[in-house]
């Protein structure tokens, strides 16, 4: 009986970390590395990956916040309603499966090393209330804070704080999120320790009809 329910516990905790991929829904995904490896080995790599996530992911999905760690990333994501009848939760996989296949691929062959480097199964949890959009941006772009890389957002090249205050062509969805924070100002001043939640909007998945 104990050995069933913590197997109970364990499969229910990796459910809330592998969310259902559905269509409409907005999700925040991230994954590590296998032992923690450094993942982006030099400058040139975090623009790399970008490249490749362009490619095999945001076909099928809105990019609203990113972060690129040197041991893991986190992305803010919204699947696209299908086309012509597409299953997008398969999709949606493969192209991350392509993606992390192909970056992997890249870095053993430009570093001289062998095997998987990201962990098998990326996470995700559905983002499905305003707050959760809200602080989940801030989540996402002081990260490189809560590690100790720098002092501030602004400082970390690989993150999307920079695109969203830019006026840089962005594979962000930036018009979306300065929305939520009723402008640059509110942004900027909701990513400091005293910041005023009441400016804040609800997304446009969320608005009452």
């Amino acid at each position: 009986i104990l050995t069933f329910f913590l197997f109970l516990l364990y499969r229910i905790k990796s459910m809330s970390y592998h969310d259902e991929i559905a269509a409409g829904e907005f999700y925040h995904i991230y994954n590590r590395s296998n032992n923690n490896e450094i993942v982006f080995k030099e400058p040139r790599n975090y623009p790399f990956f970008l490249r490749k996530l362009k490619k095999y992911v945001l076909p099928y999905a809105d990019l609203y916040a990113y972060c690129l760690m040197p041991t893991h990333f986190h992305l803010l994501l919204k699947i696209k309603e299908p086309e012509d009848n597409q299953d997008m939760k398969a999709l949606v996989t493969e192209g991350f499966r392509r993606l992390l296949m192909s970056y992997c691929k890249a870095i053993n062959k430009t570093y001289g090393r062998h095997g998987s480097l990201f962990q098998n199964k990326y996470r995700r949890k559905i983002v499905g209330t305003p707050d959760y959009f809200y602080n989940l941006i801030i989540y996402i772009h002081k990260n490189p804070i809560k590690a100790g890389l720098v002092s501030r957002c602004n400082e970390w090249m690989y993150s999307s704080y920079n695109a969203i205050l830019s006026q840089k062509p962005t594979n962000v969805q930036r018009g979306a999120v300065l929305d939520w924070f009723s402008g640059t100002e509110n942004f900027r001043a909701a990513h400091h320790p005293k910041h005023p939640t009441s400016a804040r909007k609800t997304p446009a998945k969320e608005k009452k009809q």
